[in-house]
């Protein structure tokens, strides 16, 4: 090969690999030209070895910039994606108002104002040994064996939670509020069958979120059912349900409004399968220390100071616990109470009361504590235990009963009937019922006497 330098356009013309840097000077170029005049012109990629050789179709190895890209687009679409999902399940569960409602506990539908309310948690009472046998399909309740015959189904084996609450004017009747896994039809028509089989003239009506059955064919305040969609059931007396489907509603203000039945129950935690609460009102305040005053220190003066009182029921398998609680209105006078307590509990353990039915040593292991205006006294004992003093108390009252029943003595056999005494009456049994005017200044001088 020659050293002479070809003349630029004799070289021939090759297009350069984008992916070679550039060389600079113009001696190299013109070497690698002179090297290469007898080869024909080829692309960097066919001097690689066969299997180095990339396919044609292959993806290029994008940049930094375009792989940041690519990620943020997948990190959008999978937003975009998982909002839609979220927005697509959770606007069903939103839309219907008897699912939020539902969901409320059941003291938010006991109006405010009530003095006493019990609630009961039913699930829990058909799980203990102590409540189940009570509970059993085969019991017989007043009041609802009618119920179940007229309506088919057994009403007390569908609910989950019970509360009774007693309003605090006496004009106003009890009322019931019940939740569980019924069906609001099914309870209208229950009540419609019910009010039938006892002669009367059902009536349908729409309050509220609630629909409501109630006897129309007597003008006197009689019972009305009503319920809603999600498993409520509301029953009572007179205007009284109106204001408990109000309280649902939330047009009136619950027991949840920071009543003193809410402070009670907030001590109670923890003993929740049976509640209790008592609030004494305003009046009755007055008549207790009334009452205190007229008994001449006979009577514990620390009564009349009390604001309310709580009990709580929790049942466990085959342990149960119960806890009172009460309220005085100074804390100066919780250690006072406690005090009258212990007293109280001493005696009545020591009682003849006691002895028969066994309650001693159950009344021995109760504990009492005094804390602000709080005053608890808590009890822990078995089922067997328990259940050995009701069994002793059905047999006590029992013999009590017959004992009343031989000491009442048999009417004695009168006379028999005179018969002219019937044909020719006297004059005094006339006059006892119908007297005369003539008979009355006769009868002046029989009082004087």
């Amino acid at each position: 090969m020659s050293d002479e330098p070809t003349p630029t356009g004799a070289a021939p013309e090759r297009k350069r690999n984008p992916r070679r840097p550039k060389r600079k000077g113009r001696g190299a170029l013109v070497r690698r030209a002179v090297a290469r005049k007898d080869e024909p012109a080829r692309d960097e990629d066919d001097r690689k070895p066969e299997r180095e050789r990339e396919p044609a179709t292959a993806l290029k190895k994008p940049s930094a910039s375009n792989r940041r890209i690519g990620i943020a687009a997948i990190g959008v679409a999978v937003a975009l994606i998982g909002g839609g999902v979220y927005f697509a399940t959770r606007a069903p569960e939103a839309k219907p108002t008897e699912v939020v409602q539902a969901k409320k506990g059941i003291l938010d539908v006991i109006p405010s104002g009530a003095l006493a309310v019990v609630t009961a948690d039913v699930r829990a009472l058909r799980a203990s040994p102590l409540a189940a046998p009570y509970l059993g399909g085969s019991r017989s309740v007043p009041g609802f064996d009618d119920v179940r015959q007229a309506c088919g189904f057994d009403l007390i084996a569908s609910v989950d939670e019970l509360a009774i609450a007693v309003p605090e004017k006496g004009d106003a009747d009890f009322g019931i509020v019940a939740t569980g896994g019924f069906s609001d039809a099914a309870i209208l028509d229950c009540a419609a069958k019910v009010v039938k089989s006892r002669g009367g003239e059902p009536a349908t009506t729409t309050i509220g979120s609630f629909k409501s059955v109630r006897d129309v064919s007597t003008h006197a305040s009689s019972g009305e059912t009503a319920a809603r969609p999600g498993g409520m059931l509301l029953w009572g007396g007179g205007p009284y349900v109106r204001t408990m489907i109000d309280a649902a509603d939330g047009a009136a203000p619950t027991l949840r409004s920071g009543s003193l039945h809410e402070k009670l129950r907030a001590e109670l935690a923890g003993y929740e399968t049976v509640q209790a609460s008592y609030v004494f009102s305003e009046e009755q305040r007055r008549v207790v220390s009334d009452e205190i005053a007229q008994a001449q220190g006979r009577a514990p003066a620390v009564l009349a100071h009390v604001l309310g009182v709580g009990l709580g029921i929790r049942l466990v398998e085959q342990r149960t616990s119960l806890q009172l609680v009460l309220f005085v209105d100074d804390p100066s006078r919780a250690p006072e109470l406690r005090a009258w307590l212990d007293e109280t509990r001493t005696g009545a353990a020591s009682g003849i009361a006691s002895r028969l039915l066994g309650a001693g040593a159950l009344l021995d292991r109760m504990t009492m504590e005094a804390s602000g205006t709080v005053v608890r006294a808590r009890l822990d004992a078995t089922v067997a235990e328990l259940d050995a003093v009701v069994e002793r108390a059905i047999k006590v009252r029992a013999m009590l009963q017959q004992q009343q029943q031989e000491e009442v003595p048999a009417p004695e056999p009168g006379p028999p009937p005179d018969a002219s005494a019937s044909a020719a009456p006297s004059v005094q049994p006339s006059a006892t019922v119908a007297p005369s005017a003539s008979a009355a200044p006769s009868a002046r001088p029989e009082k004087r006497r």
